[in-house]
């Protein structure tokens, strides 16, 4: 027998073997793909998933009190918040200010975003410690502050009481 022949019926015989290959072809006269059945049987086997929330995750449960209430049993009406955003910029513009901020990190020295696991959040951060300072200033990131020692201010000189004379 010719084996594309019967590779294309379905079936692949090899050594008296049947073997289904991996892709099935809809059948000619019906356009309907063939039944596969399974040999495995999980009805023995535990349930492994957690089955406490089965109810409140039911579809049919969460319309019938979706139709009863008019309102979804699964949003929480006191987490909603209306705030002011219109001075908020675009979506656009905050992704260019990522992506600058992105490429800004990326110019620093590799040892230094190894330092911040290569994540600009962690430069943030770091930066922002002031306990930081003396590393920023060996890594080159901020420039040593000039201490300039001032001399104290001169006290003032005591000067005469000005004698008042009695009038005659």
């Amino acid at each position: 027998m010719n084996p594309k022949k019967q590779r294309s019926q379905g079936i692949l015989h090899k050594d008296g073997l049947n073997i289904r290959p991996a892709y099935y072809l809809p059948d000619p006269q019906t356009g309907l793909f063939p039944t596969i059945e399974t040999s495995i049987d999980f009805s023995e086997q535990p349930l492994l998933t957690d089955q406490s929330d089965l109810k409140s995750s039911d579809i049919n449960v969460i319309m019938k009190q979706y139709a009863a209430r008019g309102e979804n049993p699964h949003l929480d009406p006191s987490q909603f918040r209306y705030e002011d955003v219109s001075n908020l910029p675009t979506l656009e513009t905050m992704f260019d200010i990522v992506n600058n901020a992105q490429n800004e990190f990326m110019k620093l020295p590799a040892d230094i975003r190894r330092l911040m696991d290569n994540d600009p959040s962690q430069l943030e951060n770091f930066i922002s410690d002031a306990n930081n300072a003396d590393h920023l200033v060996k890594y080159g990131l901020a420039v040593p502050r000039k201490t300039e020692v001032k001399d104290p201010p001169e006290s003032p000189k005591p000067t005469k009481p000005t004698e008042i004379t009695p009038k005659e």
